[in-house]
Protein backbone atom coordinates (compact mmCIF):
# COMPACT_ATOMS: atom_id res chain seq x y z
CA UNK A 1 0.00 0.00 0.00
CA UNK A 2 1.29 3.45 -0.85
CA UNK A 3 0.71 5.50 2.27
CA UNK A 4 0.23 8.66 0.23
CA UNK A 5 -2.93 7.10 -1.22
CA UNK A 6 -4.56 5.68 1.89
CA UNK A 7 -7.93 4.16 1.18
CA UNK A 8 -10.61 5.64 3.40
CA UNK A 9 -14.11 4.33 2.80
CA UNK A 10 -17.34 5.84 4.08
CA UNK A 11 -17.60 3.40 7.00
CA UNK A 12 -14.07 4.19 8.16
CA UNK A 13 -14.62 7.93 7.85
CA UNK A 14 -17.83 7.73 9.86
CA UNK A 15 -16.14 5.65 12.55
CA UNK A 16 -13.19 8.03 12.86
CA UNK A 17 -15.59 10.99 12.89
CA UNK A 18 -17.59 9.36 15.68
CA UNK A 19 -14.47 8.69 17.76
CA UNK A 20 -13.27 12.28 17.32
CA UNK A 21 -16.71 13.61 18.24
CA UNK A 22 -17.12 11.33 21.26
CA UNK A 23 -13.75 12.29 22.73
CA UNK A 24 -13.45 15.94 21.70
CA UNK A 25 -16.86 17.23 20.67
CA UNK A 26 -15.46 18.14 17.24
CA UNK A 27 -17.73 17.18 14.37
CA UNK A 28 -15.81 16.10 11.26
CA UNK A 29 -18.55 16.62 8.72
CA UNK A 30 -18.77 15.12 5.28
CA UNK A 31 -16.34 16.95 3.04
CA UNK A 32 -13.42 16.47 5.45
CA UNK A 33 -12.49 13.07 4.03
CA UNK A 34 -9.39 14.39 2.24
CA UNK A 35 -8.16 16.01 5.46
CA UNK A 36 -8.69 12.81 7.45
CA UNK A 37 -7.09 10.70 4.71
CA UNK A 38 -3.98 12.93 4.56
CA UNK A 39 -3.52 13.01 8.31
CA UNK A 40 -4.05 9.26 8.62
CA UNK A 41 -1.55 8.59 5.84
CA UNK A 42 1.19 10.27 7.84
CA UNK A 43 0.22 8.41 11.00
CA UNK A 44 0.06 5.04 9.23
CA UNK A 45 3.55 5.65 7.89
CA UNK A 46 4.84 6.57 11.36
CA UNK A 47 3.22 3.60 13.10
CA UNK A 48 3.99 1.23 10.21
CA UNK A 49 0.42 0.00 10.08
CA UNK A 50 -0.79 -1.36 6.79
CA UNK A 51 -4.35 -0.13 6.70
CA UNK A 52 -6.89 2.19 8.27
CA UNK A 53 -8.73 -0.83 9.67
CA UNK A 54 -5.56 -2.08 11.37
CA UNK A 55 -4.96 1.38 12.83
CA UNK A 56 -8.55 1.63 14.06
CA UNK A 57 -8.34 -1.78 15.72
CA UNK A 58 -5.20 -0.61 17.46
CA UNK A 59 -6.64 2.66 18.81
CA UNK A 60 -9.68 0.77 20.10
CA UNK A 61 -7.54 -1.78 21.94
CA UNK A 62 -6.19 -1.40 25.49
CA UNK A 63 -2.68 -1.12 24.03
CA UNK A 64 -3.79 1.75 21.80
CA UNK A 65 -4.83 4.18 24.51
CA UNK A 66 -1.87 6.49 23.91
CA UNK A 67 -2.31 6.28 20.16
CA UNK A 68 -5.95 7.31 20.53
CA UNK A 69 -4.72 10.57 22.05
CA UNK A 70 -2.27 11.04 19.20
CA UNK A 71 -5.00 10.40 16.64
CA UNK A 72 -7.29 12.95 18.28
CA UNK A 73 -4.48 15.48 18.24
CA UNK A 74 -3.65 15.00 14.56
CA UNK A 75 -7.32 15.17 13.56
CA UNK A 76 -7.86 18.52 15.24
CA UNK A 77 -6.49 21.88 14.19
CA UNK A 78 -5.12 23.46 17.34
CA UNK A 79 -5.06 27.16 16.60
CA UNK A 80 -6.02 30.06 18.77
CA UNK A 81 -6.85 33.18 16.81
CA UNK A 82 -7.68 35.49 19.65
CA UNK A 83 -5.01 37.72 21.19
CA UNK A 84 -2.78 37.43 18.14
CA UNK A 85 -3.46 40.90 16.81
CA UNK A 86 -3.10 44.29 18.44
CA UNK A 87 -6.75 45.00 17.56
CA UNK A 88 -7.83 42.39 20.08
CA UNK A 89 -6.07 44.24 22.86
CA UNK A 90 -7.39 47.60 21.69
CA UNK A 91 -10.92 46.23 21.72
CA UNK A 92 -10.52 44.98 25.27
CA UNK A 93 -8.99 48.25 26.40
CA UNK A 94 -11.87 50.25 24.94
CA UNK A 95 -14.57 47.86 26.11
CA UNK A 96 -13.50 46.93 29.61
Amino acid sequence: MAFETVELNRRQFKKISRIVYDYSGIDLKSGKEALVRARLAKRLRTTRMGSVDEYMRHIESPEGTNELGVMLDIMTTNKTSYFREIEHFKYMEETI
